[in-house]
């Protein structure tokens, strides 16, 4: 399969969370092919369960044990409504905050080590997906964006219904999204965290 045909086949909300889906496939042993997507079926992709955000994933009970158990330090996002599911994956090498938020509905933080540690190639590769998403065939948008003073990468499903930003701050790379998340919450909630 070719990049074109990729790039139009996914939601664009699911690219930015592809680059995070990175670091599990490569040292789960229980691997899934199936690439995230929103809870709506779109363009007859799998729908994302927004339940279980990891396969095989492990619960923490609270914010301490998640940080003990990973491979890197956490940010904790602050300034949400609510108290969050804490879900770290199989390998240790991420965690996902699950909020159900009565301002924003189901919200997604996802933390884990930058996919790509170097900042100008990173910025490369949100431009290249920037100008991707204006080519015949993309589906939804992507553009690169200013948060907390650093670049981010903010995707919108094809519907407009669907957001994520994904920035990294203080060598995390920190992706929110939800199924139900605007672009303007998105950001509101990446610059709070």
């Amino acid at each position: 399969m070719n990049t074109r045909s990729l790039r139009a086949s996914l939601p664009v909300s699911a690219l930015a969370g592809l680059l995070v889906l990175g670091l599990f496939t490569s040292s789960c042993a229980h691997f899934s092919r199936k690439l995230p997507a929103t809870t709506q079926s779109v363009g007859g992709e799998d729908e994302q369960d927004w339940d279980h955000w990891f396969p095989h994933a492990v619960l923490a009970e609270t914010e301490s044990v998640a940080e003990a158990d990973l491979t890197f330090s956490p940010h904790f996002p602050q300034g949400l409504d609510v108290e969050p599911a804490i879900y770290l994956s199989p390998v240790y090498t991420a965690v996902a905050y699950v909020y159900d938020s009565p301002k924003y509905g189901r919200v997604v933080i996802v933390e884990s080590r930058p996919d790509i540690r170097d900042s100008a190639a990173r910025y490369d590769i949100y431009k290249r997906l920037e100008a991707q998403s204006n080519e015949p065939g993309a589906v939804g948008s992507i553009r690169v964006d200013t948060i907390r003073g650093l670049p981010a990468l903010v995707s919108t499903s094809e519907d407009g219904k669907s957001s994520s930003v994904e920035i990294v701050l203080d060598d995390v790379q920190i992706t929110v999204m939800g199924p139900i998340l605007s672009e303007d919450a998105a950001i509101d909630i990446a610059t709070i965290v």
